[in-house]
């Protein structure tokens, strides 16, 4: 049966049912009640009480069962076409916004195998600005994108890896980040360091952490010395968070034993070690220690401090450490070993 259109105030039914009411009789819902119509619910009549509005007993129904012909529309003012409109769909209802003159700009509908789906444009020429599914192409995962005029957002849950998530270039800046690694660094490659005595500062280097977390702290230089044959060459290094003392167990030495010929040498030296940080300012310090011998001259220094706010293993405390002992000549050792003592 072919549906009748009553309006009043802007608002408009497209009912299945007509009371052969001639349309100019249907000025709004009241009269249309006085004047016989009948809009049927589940299990009675609709009621209209006056102009001031609809009262529905049950559930106002509109359209014929399995057919399509249903819908409400609300029509603006002085406007020829609705400015918003529900209405059945294949796949279950879809409520759309219109401009008032007939061109759908969004809305909210059922989509197939379940969710919602929700459209919105962004200009006249109707490209989107706004797209989200919660069951896209019936895989129980969302989808949602923004669009702009030369970029756009996209979260695929539907995708894995780097492809779920989209954003345009430079889109989140470091400090948008929380947590994130980072680097702090010390150089120096013209002034020259003297071990003459003592634990001594060749280098340090502060770094802000956000979190708690580790930060792993290396350090290289060059070190040289003039060996006297008959004289042990004794040097130790390390890197700490301490300016006043090397770490226990975590010290590296270089030795030159007394039976080397005389002569001038020059080792490259890394030590390293990583340490728990809560957040905060941490100073770290590139540290070396005349033992024994000639001065010792140290240049080329470097000191790198990466933090990491996430561990995927096991990370000995440094305390735990093993290391031998300085005075053994354990660590980084000379070429004695390979080199035989002249006679």
């Amino acid at each position: 049966m072919l549906g009748r259109t009553v309006l009043f105030v802007g608002f408009g039914m497209v009912m299945s049912a007509s009371s052969g009411l001639a349309q100019s009789e249907c000025s709004d819902l009241d009269r249309a009640y006085r004047q016989g119509a009948t809009i049927s619910a589940d299990q009675g009549p609709v009621r209209i009480d006056g102009p001031s509005g609809l009262e529905v007993e049950q559930t106002l129904r509109l359209g014929v069962p399995y057919q399509t012909d249903g819908r409400v529309d609300f029509h603006g003012y002085l406007k020829p076409e609705p400015v918003f409109r529900v209405e059945p769909v294949p796949n279950g209802s879809r409520m759309g916004f219109f401009d008032g003159h007939g061109t759908y700009r969004g809305g909210l509908s059922s989509v197939s195998d379940g969710g919602v789906e929700v459209v919105v444009t962004r200009n006249d020429q109707l490209n989107v600005g706004f797209f989200y599914n919660g069951n896209f192409f019936g895989s129980d995962q969302y989808f949602l994108f923004l669009g702009g005029e030369s970029t756009f957002y996209s979260f695929d849950n539907l995708d894995v890896g780097n492809d779920a998530v989209q954003f345009p270039d430079s889109a989140i800046d470091r400090d948008e980040v929380a947590e994130e690694c980072g680097v702090a660094a010390a150089i120096e490659g013209v002034s020259v360091t003297i071990l003459n005595g003592g634990v001594q500062t060749i280098l340090s280097r502060s770094i802000t952490v956000p979190s708690d977390g580790h930060v792993l702290v290396i350090g290289t230089l060059q070190a040289g010395f003039s060996h006297l044959m008959g004289t042990v060459s004794s040097y130790h290094f390390g890197v700490s968070e301490t300016a006043a003392s090397l770490p226990s167990g975590q010290v590296l030495n270089v030795q030159m034993p007394k039976d080397m010929p005389d002569g001038i040498f020059d080792f490259p030296v890394t030590v390293q070690r990583t340490f728990p940080v809560a957040r905060g300012v941490h100073t770290f310090y590139l540290l070396g220690e005349w033992d024994n011998g000639p001065d010792g001259t140290i240049f080329d220094k470097q000191l790198s401090l990466i933090y990491f706010p996430t561990s995927y293993g096991t990370v000995n405390d440094p305390a735990d450490g093993q290391g031998g002992d300085p005075a053994a000549g354990v660590g980084v050792h000379s070429r004695s070993e390979q080199v035989p003592a002249e006679d």
